[in-house]
């Protein structure tokens, strides 16, 4: 949940100005109004992306990434919060269908104080499982003091697609200290193919 994707990306200009010459930033803007920003889904009155036993609306933002997908030419996701969230479901979902090519197929994930998506749970558990060998590289920054979105929840995440964790001492934010661990991983990521 947030600002529009431009907003989203000016919070990122120090790491897109050391990437420049590697790499263009792009930003969807979230599907979904709401009161102070937007969202990638809704939830019930008195929920959580981590409570809620489901979401309204991911599928339409789902289907949204994965038409943007197959129009650009993407590399990897990233993602803040519920973006997160959303990227990590992307990402499982590409692991556990390997043959279909009408979805998603980031190559690397960078994933900014996410939780646990509930109803995606079983998803992204069966990907641990099932599909470790094709699951792309993901960094999973997450803030000790995070008291939006429970730490824990980000490093379970990051367990399940297994990715790394780099930790700061900072809440919900995306946190400037970690940009030289983010720009090594960036710099490390498969680079496009055919």
């Amino acid at each position: 949940k947030g600002e529009l994707g431009s907003a989203f990306l000016d919070t990122f200009s120090a790491l897109r100005e050391a990437t420049s010459s590697a790499a263009e930033w792009q930003a969807i803007d979230a599907l979904h109004a709401i009161s102070g920003g937007r969202a990638w889904w809704l939830l019930a009155p008195g929920e959580r992306s981590f409570t809620a036993e489901s979401y309204i609306g991911d599928d339409v933002s789902i289907a949204a990434i994965d038409t943007a997908w197959k129009d650009g030419s993407f590399d990897g996701i990233m993602g803040f919060s519920q973006g997160a969230m959303l990227a990590a479901i992307i990402v499982a979902r590409a692991a556990l269908a390997p043959d279909n090519q009408d979805i998603a197929r980031p190559r690397f994930a960078l994933l900014y104080g996410s939780a646990w998506p509930k109803p995606w749970g079983p998803v992204l558990s069966r990907v641990h499982t099932e599909a470790a060998g094709r699951v792309p590289p993901s960094l999973h920054i997450l803030g000790r003091a995070d008291r939006t979105n429970p730490p824990e929840q980000g490093a379970q995440v990051a367990a399940c697609l297994g990715g790394t964790v780099q930790w700061h001492e900072g809440g919900h934010c995306v946190a400037a200290a970690v940009n030289e661990a983010v720009l090594d991983f960036v710099r490390n990521c498969p680079p496009s193919g055919p």
